[in-house]
């Protein structure tokens, strides 16, 4: 099984950017200790402009009631909050960092969509929020149906698995609708055909289906390695020229079929083991 490597998903500042500020003359420092006078050291850093924010000066605080100076420190650093990646957010970048491309072709490395669905379910474990929902229920969040499928023709990145999760998302949108049931496969299938030919003619029509599928789109385009989608980062979607002209993505596919069927006479007439059994780091 291809090997793994997971960031932490929550996102907190470095330690070093939480230290409390330097004691001041005759305050208790960290160590209990009473300072007689401000170390050297401290006063050239409070001059540095990437210090913390300085201390209100003692001639500075108001009379009467007020903050004490370790009060204000604790205050001061309340403004920094951490917080978990939302759980969607977190399975979709950890899902985009395992199909990154290699040479601006789909990863030859990736798994089927069944191992992928176990190294996610594996990932999503390693969220704060991820025992309160399941790998099933995110992967419909995301938009991203097709992964339930097994079969190559459902691989990320793929026409079928593009058309598939187009349809599926059409349908949550009400922009179609089956009159009894759940759509069946060819049906949503059916959908993404319908609503991505949009995007072949020019057509007052192609923007808004861009739009409407555009962070779907994106992904099945990133994990094909077309420049400039796919990106990891939450951000708004932005719609590109690739996205309203569905050919240039069957074009990028033809061409890096072409370009992996030319690969394999090599590979053989050089007498190596086939591409497919070699080991795989994903990451």
């Amino acid at each position: 099984m291809p090997s793994l490597a997971v960031a932490n998903p929550t996102l907190c500042p470095p330690s070093y950017a939480l230290a409390p500020a330097l004691s001041l003359p005759g305050e208790p420092s960290s160590l209990g200790l009473r300072s007689a006078e401000p170390p050297r050291v401290a006063a050239d850093l409070r001059t540095m402009a990437n210090a913390l924010p300085a201390r209100p000066a003692l001639s500075a605080l108001p009379a009467g009631p007020s903050l004490s100076l370790s009060a204000t420190d604790r205050f001061r650093l309340g403004v920094i909050e951490c917080k978990p990646v939302p759980v969607d957010r977190y399975v979709r970048n950890a899902l985009t960092e395992l199909l990154t491309p290699r040479d601006g072709c789909p990863n030859a490395c990736v798994p089927d969509n069944a191992q992928l669905r176990e190294m996610l379910a594996t990932i999503l474990t390693l969220h704060p929020q991820g025992d309160a929902t399941s790998l099933e229920r995110v992967i419909g969040q995301i938009g991203l149906l097709s992964l339930l499928r097994d079969g190559p023709d459902y691989a990320p990145g793929t026409i079928n698995a593009l058309r598939y999760d187009v349809g599926a998302h059409a349908v949550a949108s009400g922009f179609f609708s089956v009159s009894e049931g759940v759509p069946s496969e060819a049906e949503l299938l059916d959908f993404g055909a319908s609503e991505l030919m949009f995007l072949d003619t020019p057509n007052e029509y192609r923007y808004d289906v861009a739009s409407a599928h555009a962070a779907i789109i994106d992904f099945h385009y990133g994990a094909a390695g077309m420049a400039g989608h796919g990106a990891r980062e939450n951000r708004e979607t932005k719609i590109t020229p690739a996205m309203m002209q569905v050919s240039d993505f069957t074009r990028h596919l033809a061409t890096c079929r072409q370009r992996r069927d030319a690969e394999r006479p090599a590979t053989a007439d050089a007498q190596t083991m086939p591409r497919a059994g070699l080991r795989c780091a994903i990451l």
